[in-house]
C-alpha cells in the first residue's frame, strides 16, 4: 500500500470532486490497486554487458559470441542483459585472442 501525505489526499479528494466522482471510492481504489514502483536492481560490480564489453575492449559481437559458444566463456543473465565478469573476459581474451 502506498503512503500518502495529507496534502496528496486533499488534492486527490478535490480532483475527484471536480470530476464528479466519489472521493472515498477513488481513495480506496488508489490504496488497493495503484501500481507500486518497481525496485531497480543494479548490475553486479565487476560485470559488463555484452555491449559494454564491445565498447570498452573494441571487440566484435561475433568474437564475443564465439567466446561464449565455442570456448565456454562463463556468462549469466540478469533480466535481458547477458553479463560477463570483466576479469574472466580479460583471461579468455588472452587465451583466445581476436583474429
Amino acid at each position: 500500500m502506498s503512503a500518502m501525505d495529507k496534502a496528496e489526499v486533499r488534492r486527490l479528494i478535490e480532483h475527484a470532486q471536480s470530476l464528479g466522482l466519489d472521493p472515498g471510492k477513488v481513495l480506496q481504489w488508489r490504496l488497493n490497486f495503484e501500481p507500486r514502483p518497481r525496485r531497480h536492481v543494479g548490475r553486479p560490480k565487476g560485470t559488463l554487458s555484452m555491449g559494454d564489453a564491445r565498447k570498452k575492449y573494441g571487440i566484435t559481437t561475433k568474437y564475443l559470441l564465439d567466446l561464449r559458444r565455442k570456448h565456454g566463456l562463463p556468462t549469466r543473465k540478469k533480466a535481458n542483459l547477458i553479463l560477463v565478469e570483466e576479469e574472466a573476459l580479460k583471461e579468455w581474451m588472452a587465451k583466445f585472442p581476436p583474429s
